[in-house]
């Protein structure tokens, strides 16, 4: 009899962990990708505007792209270098 209760009281306690584990909103954390969707998309715009060499984007546009990675040279030529090369990939070494 004393195991019988043992296990209701299991049950009773497993139920409402696994009903409440499953709700609420899930939502992507913006931090845990690389960049935002529209700055990367926005990004390929100019790459394929500028069949991949940097050098053919006008000096508007290298304005732009660099203003679209906050002001950061480093970041901007990073986006620019995964793109030629999408296996150099911060988050692919080592694989």
């Amino acid at each position: 009899m004393r195991t019988q209760w043992c296990a209701l009281l299991v049950a009773f306690a497993i139920v409402p962990i696994t009903l409440t584990g499953c709700s609420g909103d899930v939502k992507l954390d913006k931090d845990a990708t690389i960049m935002d969707v529209d700055v990367a998309t926005k990004s390929r715009e100019y790459f394929d505007k500028a069949q991949g060499d940097y050098e053919k984007l006008s000096a508007e546009d290298k304005a732009a792209y660099l203003k679209l990675h906050g002001g950061d040279q480093n970041k901007a030529d990073a986006t620019w270098q995964i793109m030629v090369n999408p296996s150099a990939r911060p988050d692919r070494q080592g694989t």
